[in-house]
This record gives C-alpha cells, sequence and structure tokens, in this order.
C-alpha cells in the first residue's frame, strides 16, 4: 500500500478538519454494543473478541465494516501472548549440536506480531498516540468547545 492511510471521519470530525465537500460517503454508523465473535475463533482468541469489542464499541469507533479487522486484531493479540509463552519456556537462544548459539526464531515471529498487533490498536484508536490525536467528542457526536478554556 502506498502512501498514508487515510484518515478516518470520524477521526477529522474530532479533530475539526472535516470538509463535507472532501467526503466520499456518508460515514458509517457505529455498532451499538457488543457483537458475537465469529464462531471459528480460538477459546483464546473469543476471549480477545470480548475485551476488545466491548472496548471499540464504548469508544464508537467499531462499525459492521470493522468486524473483520477487529478479529484480525484479535488474532494478532493471541499470537503474541502464545509466542511470549513460547518464549518463556524456549529462552530467547538455543545451543545448536555444534556448539553454536542461534537466536530462537519465534523471538522474530513476537517482533513481527507485535508490529502487526500494534498495527490494529492503532486503526481503532486504542494506543496512547493514537487517543491523543482525537477529541473527546460527547453525546451529540461533538466536541465541547468550552473544555478548551475552561481546563
Amino acid at each position: 500500500m502506498r502512501g498514508r492511510v487515510a484518515t478516518p471521519a470520524e477521526v477529522k470530525r474530532a479533530r475539526g478538519t472535516l470538509r463535507k465537500s472532501r467526503e466520499k460517503a456518508a460515514p458509517e454508523l457505529p455498532v451499538s454494543g457488543y457483537q458475537a465473535p465469529p464462531a471459528h475463533l480460538s477459546k483464546e482468541e473469543k476471549a480477545l473478541w470480548k475485551v476488545f469489542c466491548t472496548l471499540a464499541a464504548e469508544m464508537r469507533v467499531l462499525t459492521e465494516a470493522d468486524l473483520h479487522t477487529l478479529e484480525r486484531l484479535c488474532g494478532c493479540a493471541a499470537e503474541v501472548r502464545h509466542l511470549h509463552a513460547a518464549i518463556a519456556v524456549q529462552g530467547h537462544t538455543y545451543q545448536t549440536e555444534t556448539g553454536l548459539i542461534k537466536a530462537n526464531p519465534a523471538v522474530a515471529m513476537l517482533a513481527d506480531a507485535d508490529r502487526r498487533l500494534l498495527a490494529y490498536l492503532t486503526h481503532f484508536g486504542m494506543t496512547p498516540a493514537a487517543r491523543s490525536k482525537v477529541a473527546v467528542l460527547g453525546k451529540d457526536g461533538h466536541a465541547n468547545p468550552e473544555e478548551e478554556f475552561f481546563n
């Protein structure tokens, strides 16, 4: 994928930079609450789905179109947990029969899974840096202008 990722309309609205003339389509409505996890997810992924789905729905960033991305978020989080556990048992390195000390392949796999997890968390605004770029919206969907002056 080339170039920067397009900023969602909700983020632009929260920042106050939304231009209706440049929007391609009407914004999707967020889901009302917790959605049941897909049946094919593992037990650990379903537990993570419960956490992330509830959080994303409460943050009002989850739409029907985002459920597949949420599924991948849960898969990456489960993979990170699994690899952490494997490294805790096996160690960061291993010794070959000839005496060479080599890096455990799970360490590189964990680094890759961790990068993917961070990307998915950022897409949902679940990292401190991602949250700092968005103003808190009131129940009417607009930022409170008085907060700027009285806080």
